[in-house]
């Protein structure tokens, strides 16, 4: 699963937050590392952030784990202190400095 970068930025954040059970570690933990492999910034311990679509993705990681009811997807338009995650998408590629204009 791969999750397609959009030629504009929208300029909104893609936040997804999960609470998943002790009970199911492991889903958790595989979770954990999808969105790090997807290049997502870890934000808190359970808080996760993206700048495109990403929606359908994450829904079909989640069902296929059967942890969907313990996971949201919302999109922000501002998140404090975003300076720090434009610089980290900017340095792993997913942002480019043409995204940043205006």
């Amino acid at each position: 699963i791969i999750v397609e970068r959009k030629k504009i930025w929208d300029k909104k954040w893609r936040v997804v937050i999960f609470d998943i059970p002790e009970v199911i570690k492991q889903n958790r933990d595989v979770f954990r590392q999808k969105l790090h492999e997807l290049k997502f910034i870890q934000i808190q311990k359970s808080v996760y952030v993206y700048p495109f679509e990403c929606t359908p993705e994450i829904t079909t990681i989640s069902q296929i784990l059967n942890i969907t009811k313990y996971v949201t997807i919302m999109i922000s338009e501002i998140i404090q202190g975003e300076e720090k995650i434009l610089a980290l998408f900017l340095d792993n590629d997913v942002l480019q400095k043409r995204d940043l204009k205006k």
